[in-house]
């Protein structure tokens, strides 16, 4: 019987170990099948159990049941209470895990050499000895559902591949999704869980793979001692797989999302299984997915879709609103040039865009408030910074003025408009403790060098553009913007305070009535009065004889009320303050001012992660080496194309070495510079001056009210919280004046 799967159109390259080590085949009396792959660069082993049992083996009606007990196969044994195993890996400074396939379910730790036998010991103790409670059930069966819902069901993508690949596999188990389809998953029982356990996890359906520094004999020794006790299950036999039915005819699905912003269309077909022994046939198959498909520009698809077919997919209204925006962006380009655009397509010629030529220091501010509006003029501070040739201009909204898309952001390079993945990438690491994950900045970058300096030929619409050092564009843009944003001090955006009032002023469906025109007092329709109103929640403070006027930015603290928000007043108007977000901020900045002070504070790894890159990505990763190990990640070269990880941030806790290399190295290939340590060890940072924070509902005495209002005016970005939140809101008199009809 020959087994299929779905060969899509982007199929990944397989890989292949990065140099042959020993090999070592055994099997136990009782059917247990034994590699070890000795290899003795570091004295580390991982310890792996794969059960010849997956999704494709569940019964009807019960889909998800091999994931779903490979959650519970960390829950209670004969010797080991729930949770233990974990535990008592990582109390050995290694790391354990678990994974479920379509054919197989796999369970492995990464240990000292020296604490493999332990490994087995507690191993082999699940595999014979599992204790399923009836109270292990429902929260692990929560966790799966959780877990397909953010993977699945919060995914367009995810749900098409589910209902894509269920369309193509007819017959076979592979048509249905591995974390099992979810009105099943509710009705996953313990009878369920225990009946698959018994069925299928024993000696004979079990590879045992000890990879790392270990030898042998000694493994052939443990394994006989540890596993070879355990009796075989003589119910389990080959599989028995059904074949799948010859496609005779395409399928087709359509499936409409809200949440998908562009159509995309995936093809895959049906083609043979790779299996061991000679990879000519998948070799092949993965070139004719390359080719196919693989890549945008060269493949079959590409070609056909972006150089030979002519045809305008957009509405007029699309194309309109594109040929605008691209005017607009010329025209911040050129703040010098008068520019006007008319729409002459219809009856009647409209002007889409009327700019006059600006000249003098301000012109391209004054240009930008043209196009982008004024609230951005007036809620954004000037870039200016130079680095090695390259100069950056432009003007950068405060974190206050985020938005919620990317749509106010524009780089010009040379005075050319362009849309730079790299550079757009600095300016959101720019904010990036500054803003929350589901805000944008708003921002306009000019940078200018020698045009020898970046390549403007690498799209075909000169629409993107290469530096020579991309390392030194990203760092002039992070820093250049983060020093000028420091420099605004505790500077809030003035939209924040606009909505305020916009809030504090009601919509009058009738004209304003004042006191000398109001009804007799108990006339019907009356408002209830103060006397009605509840208890307020409120707490002001006497002014002392000899406190001064107000004369700091953000006043002098009157009063705190519901016992979060502090009432100042200043020489223009009223400024209310949030006194946990703004406390917060200041904490944050402190701890951050105390690492940069004192460095990072890393942690010596017990036993070194061992990280196989090869050695182009060995050698992109070691000339960053010092700028990681600033960060607080130590790495140095472990012979050919591999690195070992000796040290990380200690404030990150336990640290997966391979995962956070491969982070790095993707920042790198995209951007020719990293600061994913740095921004994990930041997040830290700002977690814990949350925590560490005045609380809300905490009443707070004048002195200290005063003290937060001027840190508060000393600390840089102390005008918005580490979520981006604004920290106060100032309110000038002739608006409040003007909310009460004085004006």
């Amino acid at each position: 019987m020959r087994r299929l799967f779905a060969l899509a159109a982007g199929l990944a390259a397989f890989s292949l170990p990065a140099q042959a080590a020993e090999v070592t085949t055994h099997s136990l009396d009782n059917g247990m099948d034994i590699v070890v792959i000795e290899d003795t660069r570091a004295p580390v082993v991982v310890h792996m159990v794969w059960y010849r049992v997956g999704s494709a083996d569940e019964p009807k009606g019960a889909s998800g049941i091999a994931h779903f007990l490979e959650h519970l196969m960390f829950k209670a044994t004969d010797t080991l209470e729930s949770g233990e195993l974990s535990r008592t890996v990582a109390a050995n400074g290694g790391s354990d895990n678990a994974f479920t396939s379509y054919d197989y379910t796999a369970y492995f730790q990464r240990v000292a050499s020296d604490r493999l036998e332990l490994m087995m010991e507690m191993e082999a103790s699940r595999m014979d000895g599992l204790r399923l409670v009836p109270e292990d059930i429902p929260t692990e069966r929560d966790v799966v559902i959780e877990e397909r819902n953010q993977r699945t069901e919060n995914s367009p993508g995810a749900l098409f591949g589910e209902q894509r690949r269920a369309a193509q596999f007819l017959h076979h188990p592979y048509r249905i999704p591995i974390i099992g389809w979810k009105h099943e998953a509710h009705n996953l029982s313990l009878e369920d869980a225990n009946a698959f356990y018994e069925a299928h996890y024993a000696p004979n359906n079990a590879i045992l793979i000890v990879a790392g520094d270990a030898d042998p004999a000694e493994v052939i020794a443990m394994a006989e001692e540890h596993y070879g006790v355990i009796p075989s299950n003589p119910a389990i036999g080959p599989r028995d797989r059904v074949d799948e039915p010859p496609q005779l005819a395409e399928r087709r699905l359509v499936m409409e999302d809200p949440r998908v912003a562009q159509p995309y269309v995936i093809r895959t077909y049906l083609a043979p299984e790779r299996d061991p022994g000679d990879q000519r046939q998948a070799a092949a198959l993965t070139l004719l997915a390359e080719v196919l498909g693989g890549e945008g520009a060269t493949s079959v698809l590409g070609q056909k879709l972006q150089f030979e077919t002519q045809k305008f997919l957009r509405t007029d209204r699309a194309e309109t609103q594109a040929i605008t925006d691209m005017v607009r962006r010329l025209a911040m380009a050129a703040p010098g040039v008068a520019i006007r655009l008319r729409d002459v397509t219809g009856d009647d010629a409209r002007v889409l865009v009327d700019l006059v030529p600006e000249v003098g220091e301000d012109a391209l501010v004054a240009r930008l408030g043209a196009v982008l509006g004024a609230a951005f003029r007036e809620n954004s501070v000037r870039l200016s910074a130079e680095r090695e040739g390259l100069r950056l201009g432009g003007y950068a909204a405060l974190p206050t003025y985020s938005r919620g898309s990317a749509v106010q952001q524009f780089i010009l390079v040379n005075g050319r408009p362009v849309r730079d993945r790299m550079l757009l990438g600095a300016l959101r690491a720019a904010y990036a403790d500054l803003l929350s994950r589901d805000r944008h900045p708003a921002a306009v970058l000019a940078i200018g060098c020698d045009p020898s300096l970046v390549d403007v030929n690498v799209h075909p619409a000169k629409a993107e553009v290469r530096f020579r050092e991309p390392g030194l564009a990203r760092g002039l843009v992070v820093s250049g913007i983060r020093h000028a944003l420091a420099e605004a001090g505790h500077r809030a955006s003035g939209t924040v305070a606009a909505a305020t009032l916009g809030a504090m002023t009601p919509a009058p469906a009738e004209p304003r009535v004042y006191q000398m025109d109001r009804p007799a007092r108990g006339a019907a329709g009356s408002q209830p009065g103060f006397a009605e109103a509840a208890v307020p929640s409120a707490r002001s403070e006497p002014v002392p004889a000899e406190d001064p006027a107000p004369s700091g930015p953000l006043g002098a603290a009157r009063a705190q009320v519901h016992e979060n928000y502090i009432i100042a007043q200043s020489e223009s108007g009223l400024v209310i303050v949030d006194q946990h977000a703004a406390h917060e901020r200041l904490v944050y900045e402190k701890l951050k001012a105390e690492r940069d002070a004192r460095g990072v504070w890393r942690q010596l790894l017990l036993v070194p992660d061992i990280v196989d890159l090869g050695e182009v990505d060995t050698d992109r990763l070691l000339a960053h080496a010092e700028t990681l190990a600033e960060a607080g990640l130590v790495v140095e070269a472990f012979g050919p194309g591999a690195v070992a990880v000796h040290e990380t941030p200690a404030v990150l806790g336990p640290v997966d070495g391979a995962a956070l290399v491969a982070d790095i190295l993707d920042e790198i290939s995209e951007f020719g510079a990293t600061t994913t340590v740095s921004d994990r060890v930041d997040a830290i940072l700002s977690r814990v001056a949350c925590h560490g924070s005045v609380r809300s509902g905490r009443q707070m005495r004048v002195e200290e009210m005063n003290a937060l209002l001027r840190d508060m005016e000393a600390t840089p970005h102390s005008g918005q919280c580490n979520h981006g939140r604004p920290t106060y809101v100032e309110l000038k008199l002739a608006d409040i004046e003007r909310l009460f009809g004085r004006r």
